[in-house]
């Protein structure tokens, strides 16, 4: 028969109660003997027969696999198991005894006893050691470098000796912030010399190290070096910001390896991110070469012996269950010891006797949470302004990584001596082994806590512009305060403003020397902009006396400055005009000096006069000379190569040729069909075709189209008869013909059949020229222009107004017959088919005379108002609507308006034989660009060629350049032969030689 369970103890804790529940649980399932329920649970009958005895409690594994057997709620044992152990979790014994593991922080010299696992790594170390003189140790964050140098290599050095032959000098010291300070004070004891006279040395001569060394084992025997350990390495480049400071102590280091006769063995510990910055570095990256020494993860032998043998040097025992389930959580993990050496001093607390549970690692959080709920315990513990006093130590304890992680800061006392309330809460961070605190430093325990305490890193990351900007300025105060408050220290300029700023928005905590650096430095910013502004002061009132002394002084030189540039100008000006004179008389005789004259006097006073008399120089003109005088009726085509004109019944096509030269010439008879004389005379742009208007009488012409491609054979291809043809103009691609006919109009066809289009008064056809038979033309517009013409692209159509009876219900005063607007129209549009929807161009005269620029956007109108003269610029938008942009006043009313090709010039004929020409690039600020004289008689057409060149034409027709410079060149190019009257000179003793090389 079985034994009978043991009673449990008196009491009602929560462990009691537990182990009630699991009896009475095995009661319900039939009181099964615990054999029968270790075959079902796959635990031994001891374990089992412990899980309910109710002295600890067991693991929730051993406790699920209890209930399960027997049948019972895996998920609500859990909870009640969770529920125990969260109960438990407040240590039993927080304070009895000296713990056997160190919790964050890492083993020093003097923890040598409790420092286990790193004994192949150390006795590598140590090798290494021995065969050289600079040994480079790299490892993770948290794996375990800094226990390993102090608590192993340094505690073995000053026991042993690194080769075990007996004590040797041994120094231990981290870089800081000043690392030639930190290395002083770590040297000066075992050198025997004062820090600051060391500190002095080294500043000066980093070099000195090497003999300070040699002197320090002055009596050690031979071989017996001095041990130098390094430990943090990495701070020359997290916490020092003076590269002077930092090469001088690499520089110091590097010496007392390479130099023959050291006496020192240098070991530095660096954190394996800071890799490629020692790379940075030529003397380091040397020694890096040579091979260091990598601290990784503890194997798992390392670890178990880590684990246990602290704890049995004391007397403790650790499960084997919490040994094995450390071992599988650390195993390959490089950071993770400080965690678990937290999470075992927590169990520790948690103990159940001298046993190190599971039970009690799970309570304490384990290596995931034990840190993070330790960091917590105590800031939870802390009141509201405790907490911000920890939040601000904690901030600043730590240094914001540029391109690696974050890194512990250790920082003076000083620095925090401004906070109220500090040191209840520093106590607090001690005692939970959070941070660590010595006479006159504070510092964070592990670097661990920084990455896996999850409010800290919430803190960081919150704001770290701002936290850059506090520690900037945390490092300038320092230097401002070393440098005995030296002015020159001080932020100036933009950082004072960017520190300003900062301080305004977030009002940070500053400790005294910060708030005495900032103060003083906005205290000397505020002194020398009053200083600034007092010698402004000086400098605008001895300006102001300067002023009026030299108002006084300078006003009748100024005077007599003025007065002789006024006189200098009109005797300028009046030798101009007098050169200007001399040209027509000089011409008859000399024209090249006449060209010369009219260059001089461009050169010595440019403006639109002397300019066209350049550009009318006979090298810049070609006059060609026609048969016979031209009646008005003339028209020019694109290219400037053919002159049609009215001679008599005929009409005259001919290429044009230079005075005295030959040319080919046709024809044009009048049609048997026509009737009356000559009125209109049109060249097509191409010059293959002419239309030639005759006028019967006021109510019948004919409208006759010629084909002069060939010159010697020219043939007429159709007659357009109307009422009264009031203008003619061909498209630009000569395809369409456009009449404006007065009254009935209709088509004789060369078969003699006709098309009656109906009386209608206002009408102008557009005409398919390349379609002689057609019976229709392409589109009709409801209006009889006296003149037209089309933009270079074709899909503009400016008409000029026409006549119209005034309304019936006009003043008696006022005239019968008034003017219909000018109007634009859309080619492509009329072309379609649509309805014509003209835009009326308001304000222009029957008298008056339009003209549209090659892309159809700006319109010219020549036109009189009363006694004054203007051309009027309008623009078209591509949208259809037309604005006025200005007028431009005229000395004389202008007439044949007409832009160049490239929409650059308009050009009008002012007066009997004027041609201006304007710079209309800026529509809104036209410029007078040259006046030219025209043909003696008047010009009857002005165009533009398509080689930058204007022709005026009377009968006789002048072409002539507009680039003055091609003509200054072709001015002063020597003829091959002197015409005659021409000797080579300058016929002019006022103005100098324009072209003194000798053209």
């Amino acid at each position: 028969m079985p034994r009978s369970e043991r009673p449990l103890d008196p009491g009602d804790t929560p462990l009691l109660r537990f182990a009630a529940d699991l009896r009475r649980l095995r009661e319900s399932a039939g009181s099964p003997v615990y054999r029968e329920l270790s075959v079902k649970a796959h635990y031994s009958v001891a374990v089992l027969s412990e899980a309910a005895g109710g002295r600890k409690l067991p693991s929730l594994s051993v406790t699920l696999a209890y209930v399960d057997a027997c049948a019972g709620d895996l998920a609500e044992w859990e909870r009640k198991w969770r529920d125990v152990a969260e109960a438990q979790e407040t240590p039993a014994d927080p304070d009895g005894g000296q713990p056997p593991y160190l919790g964050l922080s890492a083993f020093q010299i003097e923890d040598a006893t409790r420092f286990h696992g790193r004994g192949a790594l150390l006795a590598h170390l140590s090798n290494q050691i021995l065969n050289r003189r600079l040994v480079v140790v790299f490892g993770a964050s948290g794996a375990g470098k800094s226990s390993l140098l102090r608590a192993g290599l340094a505690a073995a050095g000053l026991r042993d000796g690194v080769d075990g032959l007996g004590p040797q000098p041994t120094v231990v010291f981290t870089p800081g912030a000043h690392p030639i300070d930190e290395c002083a004070l770590g040297l000066a004891g075992p050198i025997g010399a004062p820090a600051t006279e060391l500190r002095a040395e080294l500043r000066a001569d980093p070099t000195a190290l090497h003999l300070r060394l040699r002197q320090a084992v002055a009596e050690e025997p031979a071989g017996r070096d001095a041990l130098v350990i390094v430990d943090q390495f990495e701070e020359v480049f997290t916490l020092c910001v003076d590269e002077e400071e930092r090469l001088a102590f690499i520089t110091a280091l590097m010496h007392v390896a390479a130099a023959p006769s050291s006496r020192a063995r240098l070991v530095l510990g660096v954190r394996a991110d800071f890799f490629g910055h020692c790379l940075q570095y030529p003397q380091l990256r040397q020694v890096l070469g040579e091979g260091p020494v990598l601290v990784g993860a503890m194997t798992a032998d390392e670890l178990r012996l880590a684990i246990t043998k602290p704890a049995i040097d004391l007397g403790y025992t650790v499960e084997t269950a919490l040994v094995t389930r450390l071992v599988s959580e650390a195993t390959n993990q490089p950071g993770v010891l400080p965690l678990m050496s937290h999470a075992l001093l927590e169990t520790w607390r948690r103990r159940q006797g001298i046993t190190l549970t599971a039970a009690g690692y799970h309570a304490a959080g384990g290596i995931s949470h034990a840190l993070s709920r330790t960091a917590e315990s105590v800031h939870s513990g802390l009141n509201a302004t405790r907490q911000a006093v920890a939040r601000q130590v904690f901030l600043r304890l730590t240094a914001l990584g540029d391109g690696t992680e974050d890194t512990r800061r250790r920082v003076d006392r000083a620095e925090l001596d401004h906070v109220q309330g500090l040191d209840e809460v520093l106590d607090a961070l001690v005692m939970a082994r959070l941070i660590t605190v010595d006479r006159d430093s504070v510092d964070i325990a592990h670097e661990a806590l920084i990455s896996h305490w999850p409010r800290l890193r919430e803190w960081l990351t919150e704001d770290r512009d701002s936290l850059r900007a506090h520690r900037a300025l945390t490092e300038a105060a320092e230097i401002w305060d070393s440098l005995n408050h030296d002015d020159g220290a001080l932020y100036r300029g933009a950082r004072l403003q960017l520190a300003r700023d900062w301080v305004r928005s977030c009002t940070p905590s500053l400790s005294h020397r910060e708030q005495a650096f900032y103060d003083r430095s906005v205290d000397v910013r505020e002194q020398e902009l009053l200083a600034a502004q007092r010698q402004t002061r000086r400098q605008r009132r001895f300006i102001a006396l300067l002023v009026v002394l030299l108002v006084a002084l300078s006003g009748t030189t100024a005077y007599s400055l003025i007065s002789q540039q006024t006189v200098a100008r009109q005797r300028d000006e009046a030798v101009v005009r007098n050169v200007i004179d001399q040209i027509s008389t000089t011409a008859l005789s000399d024209p090249r000096g006449a060209a010369k004259l009219a260059l001089a006097a461009y050169r010595s006073e440019p403006s639109p006069r002397t300019r066209g008399l350049v550009l009318s120089s006979f090298t810049n003109s070609i006059q060609y000379a026609s048969a016979r005088q031209s009646d008005f009726a003339e028209s020019l085509d694109a290219a400037l190569k053919r002159h049609a004109y009215a001679q008599g019944d005929a009409v005259e096509v001919e290429e044009l040729r230079p005075v005295g030269g030959s040319s080919e010439w046709a024809k044009l008879p009048r049609p048997p069909e026509a009737t009356g004389k000559i009125t209109f005379c049109v060249l097509s742009p191409d010059g293959r075709r002419v239309a030639v208007a005759y006028a019967a009488g006021e109510s019948a012409s004919t409208v006759a189209l010629w084909d002069v491609a060939t010159m010697a054979h020219p043939q007429m291809l159709r007659i357009y008869r109307t009422d009264a043809a009031v203008g003619v103009a061909f498209s630009p691609d000569g395809r369409l013909l456009a009449i404006g006919s007065l009254g009935a109009t209709e088509a004789d066809h060369q078969d003699g059949g006709k098309t009656g289009h109906g009386p209608d008064d206002q009408r102008s056809f557009l005409w398919d020229t390349t379609d002689v038979a057609a019976a229709e033309p392409r589109a009709v517009l409801p209006i009889s222009p006296a003149a037209m013409q089309f933009s270079a692209d074709g899909r503009t159509l400016v008409t000029a107004p026409v006549a119209v009876p005034a309304p019936a219900d006009h003043k008696s005063w006022e005239p019968d017959i008034i003017a219909a607007p000018a109007k634009v129209w859309d080619v492509p549009q009329i072309l379609s088919g649509k309805p014509a929807k003209p835009i009326d161009l308001d304000g222009v005269g029957l008298q008056d005379a339009a003209a549209v620029s090659p892309d159809g956007r700006l319109i010219a109108v020549a036109h009189r108002e009363g006694q004054d003269g203007y051309v009027t610029l309008w623009r078209h938008t591509p949208e259809g609507a037309i604005t006025k942009i200005r007028d431009v006043a005229t000395a004389i009313a202008p007439a044949l308006p007409v832009f160049s090709a490239d929409g650059r010039y308009l050009a009008t004929a002012e007066g009997d034989n004027t041609v201006v020409l304007r710079d209309v690039s800026d529509p809104t600020r036209p410029v007078d660009y040259a006046v030219l004289p025209g043909p003696e008689t008047g010009a009857h057409v002005l165009a533009f060629g398509t080689e930058n060149r204007i022709a005026a034409a009377a009968g006789t027709v002048l072409v002539r350049g507009l680039d003055v410079d091609l003509a200054a060149k072709a001015i002063c190019t020597p003829p091959r032969v002197m015409g005659p009257g021409e000797h080579g000179g300058f016929p002019s003793p006022d103005l100098p030689d324009p072209c003194p090389s000798g053209g």
